[in-house]
């Protein structure tokens, strides 16, 4: 961080506050950093606001105060917590402690029988916070909690910055045998979970509570006849150092806790922490087993954890002084520094922290041959700008040497050999299983014997937003590693639990016993993930249906190939090939390609015995590792054995047929795109076409799985012009569905996307768009979306317009996740909005469809209400099957959505043409409700739109403001905007 000279500085840290005078932790903040800015020589003056909270009409009168207050005479100003943001300076910058929570995430608890107004006064606020947040200079946040929670609610980002201790002088002493639990004593922090615990314990460890607060008497209540639990009360600034420095570690498990001084407090003290997953920024600091314990908000798991540091005084010891030395290069100074130059900067400017994503895997991608490392690196190479992508894998043979390589400027992979002992090992499990591979199922179990694997895995997860298990194989050697603030998806290649079912033989009580071990790591991966993602919708479906895996978690992400890597073959492209190859001009040149896997040597084998002597005019080409399982007597078949890229390149120009052959096997075969990118027709059978032909039309032709029809196909190929129609169609079909250069970018925005709600709970609502209209119409539509009263939604833009319009979208208040695809259908771009929404209900709208501020509440309000409650799931206009109905407006469970497989992408059957198509798949599995307010959510009124907009009432709110940027809008397109009074006279 560059110090420059802010000495002389008129600094003004604005505070806001009860007027009962309670000192928190906030008062605490504002002490240290008025502290760290006269460190820099800065004059620096706290100005505290009364902003007391007792109902709507004072909290308003909050925000009118700030906004008037005059602070002009200083130079910057720092505003923290609501609502000293609303106050105006050129050169301000928020430094957020928290907002009106009741009003964000606390709302539904709080006002369980909400009804309108109450949507309608939690709407003002954010709508007033939205105002001035997006006026100051920067923005940053005390912690992930905090800015998580500003970004779920007002859809707005913050830059972390931890604020150190504002009190110093703790001290570290040996330990003494209880446990320290200091603090406010309210429900949020939960106390109760901490006696429970302790009652739990047969061990004779104490307890000491020191804190007054409204929950006092119900927690001595519960703590009575426990006389290893004691209630201090109040203690002197003294007693709690002292009451710190002898404690063998301090429980902390509040409640979605915005920063928690208590944690750095603790690790002062050389203390480690137990606190809960759910307990906010003291899951992000403490690092289990590191700093401390982080555990379930269960008095049992609770306990477990205060029980093996009971049992482990030294190892407790060492995870306080590893958070001892945390909080040592934590200093005000620092803090201060970057508000101010923040402050002072020439522009407003956010540059927000790549996300870091880790990538886990027991095989190195490089060189990229084989579907499991074609996957790796066609996924993970350009998840975006913002995206830094680490591997971490291996060799599954002895000899290798450790290596570190950049594959492109997004991902770096990393591969450290295993050891002796586990490949020793391996191969005596190995003969036990009959030869068969298992060094892959197994090293859950032997991975621990490569210690330097391990140890570089954790050093990547450690670092990781998002944590990705391509595989289930190293799960089990890094479960206790995930952070509750993490973003865990399986990369499923397949469902291993099934297609090992069928690779492994259950009558050898070993290769039993291996099967087992696979179903229950992949079982345990899927449970713990964020997200699955599958290669075809066929998988994903098994994962629901095997592992009862919720729908939610399930995203298609389908294999592909660098599509773009090299253009289509013209015939005298092919003709040029096959004399480079040595092949007769007039051969027809059928190829297939696989590695040694199991259901490839199947394929291979049946090509050898049952197609090659039946089509003895056809050179059957087959490439790759394959070649080492299978030999041919028949003239008619080339094996070429293990190949480079470049010779594959060759071979798949030189063919003018592809044919897959498969019998078995799950997820979908990469072969095939490899083959579609070349543009070859294919002959497949259904296995070795899932996942694919829902898009590919008739570039692939479903087969039996027999010889006599497949030999039929081949027969019919031989016309070149039905080979060069098919294959154009399976290029074009690759281009737009399963290029690697598109889906690697959509992974990155689908991970980009569920890491904002890691420890979040996610929207209700996600309002899909596929935007290809006018921007007007776009920023019209987000314009009238942020009036909404109810707030608990996101949106959803996939924009097919052929230039991104990204940076001309602003902050409307929202969460907003916008995906420029220009390539795709209306159907396919639908589904890419499903899969990258987080909702629970997804509701479909048009961009010109203009919403009055309470449509989304009176969906709600359906939604509540409707008959049949788990039952419902989809709600749909009064009117949806009328005839000549535009594109229908229908909001859906979004995990039903994914059961039925997504909207149809279909030209024909397109579901935004014919709406019956998708609810007639719904109505299998649900009831299907009307719902009023997904008729028009505008009025129409005659020749013109006559937009209806809501009064702001009187308050100054920010909503004027949107009200008029809303009109200059629709102004643009000629359409009419009046008020709500207005509208009303208009005839029906």
């Amino acid at each position: 961080m560059p110090k420059i000279n802010h000495q002389g500085l008129r600094v003004a840290v604005l505070a806001a506050g009860p007027t009962t005078g309670v000192v928190g932790g906030a008062e605490r903040l504002y002490e240290g950093l008025l502290g760290g800015l006269r460190q820099l020589e800065c004059e620096a003056e706290l100005i505290s606001i009364p902003a007391d909270e007792p109902n709507f009409n004072a909290i308003m009168g909050n925000y009118d105060r700030c906004e008037a207050l005059n602070v002009s005479n200083f130079d910057v100003v720092i505003s923290t917590k609501a609502p000293t943001y609303a106050a105006c300076h050129p050169c301000h910058v928020l430094y957020l402690v928290h907002t009106v929570r009741v009003f964000d995430d606390m709302f539904e608890r709080v006002f369980p029988n909400a009804g309108q107004q109450d949507y309608w006064q939690r709407a003002r606020i954010h709508a007033r916070d939205l105002k001035a947040m997006t006026q100051v200079k920067a923005r940053f946040a005390i912690g992930h909690e905090v800015a998580d929670r500003l970004y779920r609610w007002r859809g707005l980002d913050a830059e972390v910055l931890h604020p150190p201790l504002g009190v110093t002088g703790f001290q570290c002493a040996t330990a003494a045998d209880y446990f320290f639990l200091p603090g406010r004593l309210h429900d949020w922090k939960r106390v109760h979970l901490v006696i429970e615990a302790v009652r739990c314990s047969s061990r004779p460890m104490r307890l000491l509570i020191a804190g007054t607060g409204e929950a006092k008497t119900k927690l001595e209540a519960l703590a009575a006849g426990d006389p290893r639990i004691e209630f201090l009360g109040r203690v002197s600034d003294a007693s709690l150092i002292e009451l710190y420095s002898r404690a063998l570690a301090v429980p902390f498990v509040p409640e979605r806790e915005d920063y928690g001084y208590i944690t750095l407090e603790a690790f002062a003290s050389g203390k480690p922490v137990v606190t809960c997953v759910d307990s906010g920024e003291p899951a992000r600091i403490v690092i289990d087993g590191i700093s401390g314990r982080i555990c379930a908000p269960d008095p049992k798991e609770i306990c477990k954890a205060l029980e093996s540091l009971f049992d482990n005084p030294r190892q407790a010891e060492e995870m306080g002084q590893n958070g001892r030395a945390w909080v040592a290069q934590m200093h005000w100074s620092d803090v201060a520094q970057k508000l101010l130059n923040a402050a002072l900067a020439p522009q407003r400017e956010t540059i927000p922290d790549k996300l870091k994503v880790a990538v886990l895997d027991m095989q190195p991608i490089d060189p990229p041959v084989g579907g499991g490392r074609l996957r790796l690196l066609g996924l993970y190479h350009n998840l975006g700008s913002e995206i830094d992508c680490t591997y971490i894998g291996s060799y599954d043979w002895p000899g290798e040497c450790y290596r570190r390589h950049r594959l492109s400027p997004g991902l770096e992979e990393i591969d450290v050999p295993l050891s002796r002992e586990h490949h020793a090992e391996a191969g005596r499990l190995s003969a036990k299983a009959g030869g068969k591979t298992t060094i892959d199922i197994t090293f859950g179990r032997l991975g621990r014997l490569s210690v330097e694997y391990v140890r570089t895995a954790r050093e990547a997860v450690r670092e990781a937003d998002v944590v990705v298990f391509s595989h289930p194989w190293v799960y089990p050697l890094l479960a206790a590693e995930l952070r509750p603030n993490q973003t865990i998806v399986y990369d499923s290649q397949n469902v291993e639990g099934f297609l090992r079912a069928q690779l492994l033989d259950e009558n050898s009580s070993v290769e039993a016993e291996l099967l087992r071990c696979v179903v229950d790591d992949e079982l345990r991966l899927c449970q713990r993930a964020d997200l699955v993602l599958t290669c075809s919708q066929e998988d994903a479906s098994r994962f629901n249906r095997l592992y009862r895996i919720h729908a939610n978690k399930l995203r298609v992400v389908p294999n592909g190939v660098m599509a773009f890597a090299h253009p289509r073959p013209m015939p005298a492209d092919r003709m040029n090939a096959k004399r480079r190859l040595d092949i007769a001009q007039w051969s027809l040149v059928a190829i297939f390609i696989g590695s040694a896997y199991e259901p490839n040597v199947e394929a291979a084998q049946f090509i050898v015995d049952q197609l090659a002597p039946e089509s003895t005019d056809t050179l059957f080409v087959i490439a790759g590792g394959v070649g080492k399982r299978v030999a041919s007597v028949h003239k008619n078949v080339h094996i070429t054995g293990p190949i480079e890229e470049a010779e594959k390149v060759q071979w798949l120009t030189a063919a003018d047929v592809a044919v897959n052959p498969m019998f078995s096997g799950s997820g979908t075969n990469i072969k095939m795109f490899d083959f579609m990118a070349f543009g070859l027709p294919i002959i497949a059978t259904e296995i070795g076409a899932r996942g694919i032909t829902k898009n590919s039309g008739d570039a692939v032709e479903i087969t039996a799985p027999q010889a006599a029809p497949f030999i039929k196909n081949i027969n019919q190929l031989k016309d070149p012009r039905k080979r060069e129609s098919r294959g154009e169609k399976a290029r074009i079909c690759v281009e737009q569905y399963y290029s690697w250069e598109r889906i690697s970018k959509f992974t990155g925005q689908l991970l980009a996307a569920r890491s904002r709600y890691a420890l979040q709970s996610v929207p209700r609502f996600s309002v899909l768009i596929v935007a290809s209209g006018g921007f007007d119409d776009l920023s019209a539509f987000c314009l009238a979306l942020g009036c909404q009263i109810e707030r608990d939604f996101e949106l959803i833009v996939i924009d097919r317009a052929s230039g991104s319009r990204k940076n001309q979208l602003q902050e409307y208040g929202f969460p907003l996740v916008y995906m420029h695809a220009p390539h795709l259908g209306l159907g396919a771009a639908k589904n890419v909005g499903v899969s990258l929404a987080n909702g629970v209900i997804l509701v479909l709208a048009q961009e010109y469809d203009l919403p009055d501020e309470a449509w989304l509440f009176q969906l709600r309000e359906s939604v509540s209400m409707a008959a049949g409650g788990a039952q419902s799931i989809a709600w749909v206009p009064l009117s949806h099957a009328g005839a000549g109905a535009a594109l229908p407006r229908i909001a859906v469970r979004t995990e039903a959505l994914r059961v039925v497989g997504g909207f149809e992408d279909d030209a024909v059957t397109n579901d935004l043409a014919d709406p019956e198509t998708l609810i007639a798949r719904l109505r299998r599995i649900g009831r299907i409700e009307d719902a009023p307010s997904m008729e028009n959510p505008t009025l129409i009124k005659g020749g013109k739109c006559a937009v209806v907009m809501f009064s702001t009432q009187g308050h100054k709110c920010g909503v004027g403001e949107y009200a008029a940027s809303l009109g200059t809008a629709l102004k643009k397109r000629g359409w009419l905007f009046m008020s709500s009074a207005a509208a009303a006279k208009l005839p029906a």
